[in-house]
């Protein structure tokens, strides 16, 4: 029976069902030093404190004890053998027989009994926790909050690329404004150069003019610089 597990490291529990089994039908006369266990549950105690790494358990119990919230660590593993049965023990020729025979018959007409197996051993409480833990159950609340997260950056990001843009369109807009106003500066100046004695009223007005269009020109191509560098910026 031992092979690659130690034969300390099974568990089984004394004068039980289970030690007459493993001595009669898997140690075939040999001596196997198994770890003795003093009554049912301690199979379990001693499976999560790591005394022993295999305990032979009835199955009934096993599966009870395995979809605990104290024992979800553990499973049950392989195929039933040997043959367990519950019973009910009373003294003979017990007065509450019939009694007893009655009342168990009308738990199982009324479906009393087949609702307490399906509460005690078909009710998976560790199985059922599983399965919610696992993935396709939805959006945690940490990630619907990481997407509003990135829903919103991306938002933030897209308002202020618009803003720049709509920036840079205006800008450049008032530097087509500059550049019109720099062509009217020009024209009078290139007059002011054939202007003799004669000079009208109006070319004078133009001609005190100068300073302030020579003015505005400087601040145009400050302008300039400003929306030549915002767009290096955005592209």
């Amino acid at each position: 029976m031992c092979d690659k597990l130690s034969c300390d490291r099974i568990g089984v529990v004394e004068r039980s069902q289970h030690e007459e089994y493993v001595t009669q039908h898997l140690m075939n006369g040999n001596q196997m030093d198994y770890y003795r266990l003093k009554h049912q549950k301690e199979c379990y105690s001693k499976l999560l404190n790591y005394h022993i790494d295999v305990a032979i358990a009835d199955s009934s119990s096993a599966d009870y004890f395995t979809q605990t919230k104290q024992y979800c660590q553990l499973e049950v593993v392989g195929f039933p053998f040997g043959k367990t049965d519950f019973g009910i023990v009373f003294p003979k020729r017990w007065q509450y027989k019939l009694d007893l025979d009655n009342h168990i018959m009308k738990l199982k007409e009324e479906g009393e009994i087949d609702r307490l197996l399906e509460e005690y051993f078909q009710e998976k409480y560790c199985d059922r926790k599983n399965s919610n833990n696992g993935i396709g159950n939805g959006f945690h609340l940490s990630q619907v909050y990481g997407l509003f997260v990135v829903h919103f950056g991306l938002v933030a990001v897209i308002l202020v690329i618009s803003i720049l843009k709509w920036s840079f369109i205006d800008r450049k807009r008032n530097g087509r404004l500059c550049s019109s106003d720099t062509n009217t500066m020009t024209q009078p100046s290139a007059t002011n150069d054939r202007i003799n004695t004669n000079d009208t009223i109006s070319s004078l007005r133009q001609r005190r003019k100068v300073p302030q269009l020579k003015q505005k020109e400087q601040e145009c191509t400050e302008e300039r610089q400003d929306i030549e560098q915002l767009a290096t910026t955005i592209l």
